[in-house]
């Protein structure tokens, strides 16, 4: 059984000349539109990406979010004495918290997610701020650990000269955070002062709008009602800027 009747006079040479074409024709068929395709993606990927900005405060939220762990919990077996003429008594199994290490202040305020910012404190506050509390406030609100905290009036300071500030080297901050009372309606001088910071600043500056309620006899930290915060962001959503946050500092 000859199984190469048909071209039984062909010579090796001839044979073997198939290869090459063979793996030309994989290579022009299969390889080489797969590589170009891959090019052309890459390439339109990257100019895609490149328009994209991540910088924006729902961005930042969400980095926050993902990255700060909550609550770790961890089973604990609770072994009943067994009597000798009693019945056999299960094992009860209890799910409790695990308890969280407890850091120093200066280590903690290294292990902010976004970094730090730069808290401006309205004057009517600046008496009653505790800036160790309030660190640790916005490194669990917002991810930021505080670095210089600057003293506004009650008009408002010149928005050049916080912005100037931002820029000195031994400044410790890459983002804004006001400090305000959200039980006080929005006034028209804020809004401006925040229209105005955003004009001489990066457009992708982040502005946190640190919201707390009415201060009590021990601390201005305090929750803030549901209808404060809606008419907050109600009012600034007419600047139409999407890297202010308006949050509260502390969660109900």
């Amino acid at each position: 059984m000859i199984l190469k009747d048909d071209f039984y006079h062909l010579t090796s040479s001839d044979l073997v000349s198939w290869w090459p074409f063979l793996c030309l024709a994989v290579c022009c068929y299969c390889l080489l539109p797969r590589i170009l395709l891959f090019v052309a993606g890459t390439v339109g990927r990257n100019r895609a990406l490149a328009g994209v900005s991540f910088h924006r405060a729902e961005h930042k939220q969400l980095l926050h979010r993902l990255l700060t762990p909550r609550l770790e919990t961890k089973p604990v077996i609770k072994e009943a004495p067994i009597h000798p003429e009693g019945p056999v008594v299960v094992p009860v199994v209890e799910t409790v918290p695990e308890a969280e290490e407890v850091k120093p202040l200066e280590e903690a305020a290294a292990d902010g997610v976004n970094g730090r910012v730069v808290v401006l404190v309205p004057d009517e506050l600046y008496a009653d701020y505790d800036e160790k509390k309030f660190g640790l406030l916005s490194k669990q609100a917002f991810g930021y650990t505080t670095g210089t905290s600057l003293r506004i009036d009650d008009e408002y300071s010149d928005a050049k000269m916080i912005l100037d500030h931002l820029q000195e080297p031994d400044c410790c901050g890459s983002a804004l955070l006001i400090l305000q009372e959200a039980w006080q309606p929005p006034i028209q001088e804020m809004l401006t002062f925040l229209r105005d910071l955003r004009k001489k600043s990066d457009e992708e500056l982040h502005i946190i709008l640190a919201l707390i309620g009415k201060p009590v006899a021990d601390t201005i930290f305090t929750p803030v009602t549901a209808t404060d915060l809606q008419i907050w962001k109600q009012k600034t959503a007419i600047l139409a800027d999407p890297c202010l946050q308006v949050s509260p500092l502390i969660e109900i």
